[in-house]
């Protein structure tokens, strides 16, 4: 039987390879030309993993000492939250200018190593791919819309915003700017010229999502920003490792409110120097 350790180093790779984008952000090592699948077959290959390490944990040796007793805890946790996430659909209508698709595979390009012309030509690569991982998001957000799972129009309008932005004007926009760094590094013509159509394609990839998230999408999205009991607990659960009482916790939340402006609404008695002098 496999030891707690070792799922747990096995997960961190098999994630790293089925999402680039977050192990840029872990800083652990992954093809550097890829990006990560945001299409509903991407999250349907993670899903799978996930359920796998699950079931490996249920069936791993007993922890050897207290680290690895911790350690499957907070792995069960995390991987049962982002099950829950995925399960409830929330990945169908993940729109977001800080954590979304789009900002997390622009984001991957300053994380990246800049400093050889060998850096860059993974660095083409991965311009390269960025058309298809905007399609395989779209797809999702398209699959969310016909689910009934829209989500809030003022986050699509913001999304559009922000990519319409890097897009630019045919440029290549952000991804034009970016690639000029490559003649610092060594670059030769041919690498360069690879690079600008790369970012030309990549900042077009863009922009055509900005557009059908203002022309298509916010048409359909919902008017609430809200998320609903249902939907925070999903995401409670991957974020905190627990199953919130909603109501205890926005009890809790509130009284602690009220006292604090209790006290700021109470006059400051005097320090004992004041009260002397």
């Amino acid at each position: 039987m496999p030891t707690v350790t070792e799922i747990s180093s096995r997960y961190i790779d098999e994630v790293a390879a089925l999402d680039p984008a977050r192990a840029e952000r872990w800083g652990v090592a992954s093809d550097p030309t890829r990006l990560t699948d945001y299409s509903p077959a991407g999250y349907g290959e993670l899903r799978a993993l996930l359920q796998r390490t699950l079931d490996a944990l249920s069936a791993a040796e007993p922890p050897r000492d207290e680290a690895e007793r911790l350690g499957a805890g907070f792995l069960a946790d995390w991987i049962g939250g982002e099950m829950g996430v995925i399960d409830a659909g929330e990945r169908e209508r993940g729109l977001s200018n800080i954590v979304g698709a789009p900002a997390s595979i622009r984001s991957v390009f300053d994380l990246m190593d800049h400093s050889t012309p060998e850096a860059w030509e993974h660095i083409a690569a991965r311009l390269r791919a960025v058309p298809a991982a905007m399609d395989g998001y779209r797809t999702t957000l398209e699959r969310g819309l016909a689910n009934g799972r829209p989500a809030a129009r003022r986050q699509a309008l913001v999304v559009s915003e922000q990519c319409a932005t890097w897009a630019g004007n045919g440029d290549g926009g952000w991804f034009g700017g970016f690639v000029t760094g490559a003649a610092g590094a060594g670059a030769d013509a041919g690498l360069r010229e690879s690079l600008a159509a790369a970012a030309r394609d990549a900042g077009n990839a863009y922009g055509l999502l900005s557009t059908w998230l203002s022309d298509v999408y916010a048409p359909q999205a919902s008017e609430t920003d809200a998320s609903g009991d249902e939907r925070y607990q999903a995401w409670a659960r991957l974020l905190l490792g627990t199953d919130l009482d909603l109501d205890e916790a926005y009890a809790w939340g509130w009284e602690r409110r009220r006292r604090r402006s209790a006290r700021r609404s109470c006059p400051v008695p005097p320090s004992s120097k004041s009260a002397n002098s």
